[in-house]
């Protein structure tokens, strides 16, 4: 179970950034620049090739892989359900549907169980559900959409702060994003923070960011510039503030610079926020640029590093992205590659994972495709600890039919023993479900799970699997 999750895990994190290098004002993709997949389920297929697989060495890596050629995950996609279904040499044999808090198995065909949250972890310990990948693949990333309702919001700023705005004319340089031609000074003294407030939340598009600075509580003076060009676009933005979820105070500096034309669309970020009181702090990097290299591809280059700090224990992740898009007239042809560092928790060492990816992406929004190969690569304090390829092919899927069970089994109000009876019985259930198939397939190839068994026991495991036992 645990290659399956990390499959599905990995999977996400590469379409959340292509579907977000997608909505820069020069789109990275250019066949999917404008797919729109709210109505559309999706299913994504997953296999693996495992050359690194720690703490295995190559003999017993040599074992596994046999069971990772003709093992294949398939997921499909849904708002608030989904499926995940492990299959055996092409042959289903386990799937876990789920719909809002409820699951069901096929190892279980007549029970659907319930939960408080999610089902799959309540009652497996694990979490392969698949919303996340809905969320990446239905909505607009966070970074993205709290971008564009940022720029909409600056563009009304001076009608709904008009009382508090002072326009003058700026001849500035800024590197890289252009000259500006004026410039506007938002300044609130201590006593106007709601004033402050009321403006930004007026111009602000409802989502996400309204939601944030709605939550926010303003304390002491503030002030917001925005450079702009003579096309009256924001090049620079510069905001000094004390604010914070209620409770938790912070002295905030945001630094944004953007420029969008026909060249490139580029983006950089910087923002500090330590706590008024003691040394808690979120600290946050961020800069993409979208070009079109002299070859004519689309290119996508960036990194990020955010860092936190709560109540002395520090978490650090940090990461570099390059990917080239060689598109067709029928597709968008991706490569490149891309690195997560993530140091959390206090932790002294670095995990890492980087994605390459080799893939196409075709077809049309009712209709979309994307093929192909990811390598992954994953260390630890610098060693290598797993290497894979793995192939991913998503298309349309057919919406998901839920079916009601003869029983219902309620996790939630079960004392802790009987739970854990539940869930050791299910767990075999769903083990001997892929295990079964496994050896019937594989017969003596299948040493992975007879190492260092006598031939005696071999032999009778392989005829009790053929019995189905």
């Amino acid at each position: 179970m645990h290659i399956m999750k990390r499959l599905a895990a990995l999977c996400l994190a590469l379409l959340v950034l292509m579907m977000t290098a997608a909505q820069a004002e020069i789109p990275f993709l250019m066949h999917s620049a404008d797919w729109d997949l709210e109505t559309v389920p999706v299913e994504v297929l997953l296999k693996a090739a495992v050359d690194t697989h720690m703490p295995f060495d190559n003999d017993r890596l040599a074992l596994l892989t046999p069971i990772t050629d003709i093992l294949s995950l398939r997921l499909v996609t849904g708002e608030n359900e989904g499926l995940v279904a492990i299959a055996v040499a092409d042959q289903e044999a386990l799937s876990l549907q789920y719909k809002d808090n409820a699951l069901m198995l096929s190892c279980r065909p007549d029970v659907t169980f319930v939960a408080q949250g999610d089902p799959i972890s309540t009652l497996l310990g694990e979490d392969v559900s698949v919303s996340g990948l809905y969320e990446a693949l239905h909505l607009s990333p966070a970074g993205e959409t709290l971008i564009d309702d940022g720029e909409a919001m600056l563009a009304r700023l001076p009608e709904t702060l008009e009382k508090y705005c002072k326009r003058s004319a700026s001849d500035t340089n800024i590197s890289g994003y252009g000259k500006s031609a004026y410039r506007l000074d938002f300044t609130f003294a201590a006593g106007n923070e709601k004033a402050f407030q009321d403006g930004l939340l007026e111009a602000c598009p409802q989502g996400w960011l309204k939601e944030l600075i709605g939550q926010m509580s303003f304390s002491g003076k503030q002030t917001l510039r925005v450079y702009y060009n003579k096309e009256d676009m924001p090049l620079r933005v510069e905001l000094n503030g004390s604010f914070g979820p209620q409770g938790d105070n912070r002295t905030v500096k945001l630094v944004c610079r953007v420029r969008h034309d026909a060249e490139m669309d580029k983006l950089f970020i910087e923002l500090t926020s330590p706590a008024k009181k003691g040394k808690n702090k979120n600290d946050l990097s961020f800069e993409r640029t979208v070009s079109t290299n002299k070859a004519g591809a689309r290119t996508v280059i960036g990194s990020f590093k955010y860092t936190t700090v709560k109540d002395g224990v520090t978490s650090v992740w940090n990461g570099e992205f390059n990917l080239k898009n060689a598109y067709t007239a029928d597709a968008d042809i991706l490569s490149g590659d891309f690195t997560i560092q993530t140091k959390l928790n206090g932790a002294e060492k670095y995990s890492a994972i980087t994605i390459a990816p080799e893939l196409t992406v075709a077809g049309a929004e009712d209709a979309p495709r994307i093929t192909g190969w990811v390598n992954v690569t994953e260390q630890y304090a610098g060693k290598v600890t797993e290497q894979a390829k793995i192939s991913i092919d998503l298309q349309r899927a057919e919406p998901l039919v839920w079916t009601e069970t003869e029983r219902t089994i309620d996790l939630y109000a079960m004392r802790e023993e009987a739970k854990a009876a539940v869930r050791e019985d299910t767990a075999a259930l769903v083990a001997n479900a892929i295990v079964v198939p496994l050896i019937n397939t594989l017969g003596e190839n299948a040493t992975y799970f007879f190492k260092d068994l006598p031939e005696d026991a071999v032999k009778h495991i392989i005829d009790a699997a053929s019995q189905g036992q």
